[in-house]
């Protein structure tokens, strides 16, 4: 049985389709008798809905330029920590 904790935990997943069938199973069942955890669900999609909206303006280049190297190099930190 999942919790409403395990539930909410599971709503980026859900959102974006990454569930395993029956996680997403279970997790629908324990949607069809909590009404909190649907009201949580429903403004969680509204959040991303509304935040996909805005106006973003482009980052300027020099930021972009750090980001993106801040980044790789995080990246190449957790592929050097897997091996």
């Amino acid at each position: 049985m999942m919790t409403c904790r395990n539930v909410v935990r599971l709503f980026c997943d859900l959102v974006g389709s990454s569930l395993p069938v029956k996680t997403r199973e279970m997790l629908e069942r324990h949607l069809d008798v909590c009404p909190n955890c649907r009201a949580y669900l429903e403004s969680y999609r509204l959040t991303i809905h509304l935040g996909r909206r805005l106006h973003c303006p482009p980052l300027p280049e020099r930021l972009s330029q750090r980001l993106a190297a801040l980044l790789s190099d995080r990246g190449n930190e957790e592929n050097a920590e897997s091996f």
